[in-house]
């Protein structure tokens, strides 16, 4: 569909700011901000400016490579991450020549963040293209480091307390019998609360 004025007006202001506002940057970060500014907004198809000027040239100042350090850039928090955040990145890594994975190690932050702007866990798996079970697996991780204290998002008490059960009452088969109802991530899950419920007494 075409775009609407607006968008390329907007557009052409963050290019023209880039160039002329800030002449500190060398021509590689103008473009980059550019080149976010088009390639973004039109896969997005999204007429308006997600982030504003100053945020997309902290960007280009800032080159973040995660969702931890996008969360650095001014005017960029929680919500705007967790929604825009991984479409930004990708640009980014794009123009800087590396591949689409996020670096080693920022992948259970990433999951934090997002479901500490609200999205459940199946909503995380989905926007990351990850398997539930690697996702439960984060929130486990999350749980034992003291990160997630809350669990009623993760987990229903019934499911809680069977898995428990299970697993106290017949520690040999538990896991291949509850397999049969739950992923292993939840299984996980089940275990890390009962962990750090344990450490709490």
């Amino acid at each position: 569909a075409p775009r609407s004025s607006s968008f390329w007006e907007n557009v052409l202001k963050i290019h023209t700011a880039s160039f002329s506002l800030f002449p500190q940057l060398n021509h590689r970060q103008k473009s980059d901000i550019f080149k976010i500014s088009c390639g973004i907004y039109l896969p997005l198809s999204i007429p308006a400016l997600i982030f504003s000027d100053a945020s997309l040239l902290d960007m280009a100042r800032k080159h973040p490579l995660e969702l931890g350090a996008m969360l650095e850039v001014s005017g960029v928090g929680e919500t705007k991450a967790a929604r825009y955040g991984r479409h930004f990145l990708q640009a980014i890594r794009k123009f800087d020549g590396l591949g689409g994975a996020t670096p080693k190690g920022t992948s259970v932050k990433e999951t934090l963040i997002l479901f500490n702007a609200g999205l459940t866990p199946s909503e995380i798996a989905d926007s990351r293209g990850l398997k539930i079970a690697t996702v439960q697996g984060h929130f486990a991780e999350l749980i034992e480091g003291g990160l997630v204290t809350s669990y009623h998002k993760l987990i229903t008490v019934d499911e809680y307390k069977d898995i428990t059960a299970t697993l106290a009452e017949r520690p040999e088969t538990a896991y291949d019998e509850l397999k049969q109802r739950y992923t292993s991530g939840l299984i996980t899950i089940a275990r890390a609360i009962n962990r750090a419920l344990a450490l709490k007494e």
